[in-house]
């Protein structure tokens, strides 16, 4: 899984950082990019979801080779900006945006504001008012069609009925500065079925269909979603991305033969193209034996990493000491240093057994590592993060300290105490 190289590499920034670390790998990014591609019909593009891992430098890497990319609010705009990342290129979703997402996805020059309900409508025509034409494309729910882990189509707070997005688009008089010109739907994450896939894709290309057909309106931008599945835990589910293209190519070719105005028609993803690159380095730090079962703590943990084996039904993350030795392997319970029972990676996983000092790479945690975790959580703060490219890792963020998170807080007046 990791050649010699990289394993010095880990080791060298080990030494220089410190544990817990994140080291991204360089060509497990570009790989994923290159197989979703592969599986997606021809002349069809790829959005990254800046949530999945919004480092800048991650960010720019990919948009290399996707696309473009989505950003829910102000931060992961930032972020994008600070990748160098033309604000055309970028769609701006999310379902509770406020008026300083409005305002700033307008002042940047966003090349799409996706809408969630006929309320953010005039609400973003009040913020467009004199800016337009601001380019929208509505999300749509047409209703329950994913089979995903975590859904978002159906009964759900996201999107709007199709009947719905014609009223708005009957209606556009009311919005004088907001040009409709595209639709976004997304079932569901953690799509392993590609009969699951094709059948949300092609709802939204039914509820495309129908808002023209019910308006008259000419949409040519088309966001069909994803949620590709990308296996992080022993046991996941992973999709065969080659399974989608064949009848992905016949979805579309119909519906371009019926729509031939259509421009751009692309697929979201942000697990499926992160998540295998990414290795949390943590250090062995105490060893016990407690009522027959042998714990090994780790200085990283879900403070880290964000999700508890609980969360993936006790399935364990992949795992394995960086310096590998030729021992009977045992079983053992990983957890991480937090005062609470939560902090559980593993409740079991077969290792030769560790000695403290040692280092321990936990894989597949490109996505959500830092951003889906209770970071401050006793002051625990977040991982540096880093590239792992060739025979060295770049840093790419610096460790961020409870003396970071203290800088922030304001003293008690006397007055209050």
């Amino acid at each position: 899984m990791l050649s010699a190289g990289d394993r010095a590499a880990i080791r060298a920034a080990a030494a220089a950082n410190g544990t817990p670390l994140f080291v991204y790998q360089r060509t497990s990014l570009i790989r994923q990019v290159g197989r979703l591609a592969d599986g997606l019909p021809d002349g069809v593009g790829i959005i990254y979801s800046v949530k999945a891992n919004p480092n800048p430098a991650i960010i720019g890497l990919l948009l290399d080779h996707c696309a473009g990319a989505e950003v829910a609010g102000v931060g992961e705009l930032a972020a994008a900006r600070a990748a160098g990342v033309d604000p055309s290129r970028l769609a701006m979703v999310g379902p509770g945006k406020q008026e300083a997402d409005h305002r700033a996805a307008i002042e940047n020059g966003i090349g799409m504001i996706v809408v969630e309900s006929a309320a953010e409508m005039a609400r973003l025509q009040t913020a467009a008012a004199g800016c337009g034409p601001v380019s929208v494309a509505l999300r749509v729910n047409p209703g329950r069609g994913s089979g995903g882990r975590l859904r978002m189509d159906g009964d759900t707070q996201f999107g709007m009925e199709p009947e719905v997005a014609v009223t708005i688009a009957r209606d556009h008089e009311r919005f004088p500065d907001l040009s409709i010109s595209g639709v976004h739907g997304y079932g569901g994450s953690q799509q392993a079925d590609p009969a699951a896939i094709v059948r949300c894709t092609e709802m939204v290309l039914d509820a495309a269909a129908y808002i023209q057909m019910e308006t008259g309106l000419r949409l040519t931008w088309l966001d069909l979603g994803g949620g590709f599945a990308q296996s992080v835990r022993e046991g996941d589910p992973s999709l065969d991305v080659a399974c989608l293209k064949a009848p992905l190519t016949r979805c579309l070719d119909r519906y371009r033969a019926a729509h031939p105005w259509t421009e751009r028609i692309m697929f979201e993803s942000g697990r499926f193209l992160v998540a295998e690159s990414g290795i949390l380095v943590a250090s062995v730090v105490d060893i016990k034996v407690n009522h027959g079962r042998t714990y090994v703590i780790l200085d990283g943990g879900i403070a880290q990493f964000g999700f508890d084996d609980r969360t993936y039904g006790q399935r364990a993350p992949a795992v394995s000491l960086l310096d590998n030795r030729d021992e009977l392997a045992e079983e053992i319970r990983l957890c991480g240093p937090l005062c609470t029972p939560a902090d559980r990676i593993a409740a079991s996983v077969n290792l030769a057994r560790p000695r403290v000092g040692d280092l321990l790479c936990i894989f597949n945690v490109g996505a959500y590592g830092l951003t889906g975790n209770p970071g401050l959580f006793l002051g625990q703060g977040f991982a540096p993060e880093l590239l792992l490219e060739g025979a060295g890792a770049t840093l790419i963020r610096r460790r961020f300290t409870a003396a970071d998170y203290l800088r922030a807080t304001a003293p008690l007046p006397d007055s209050l105490r």
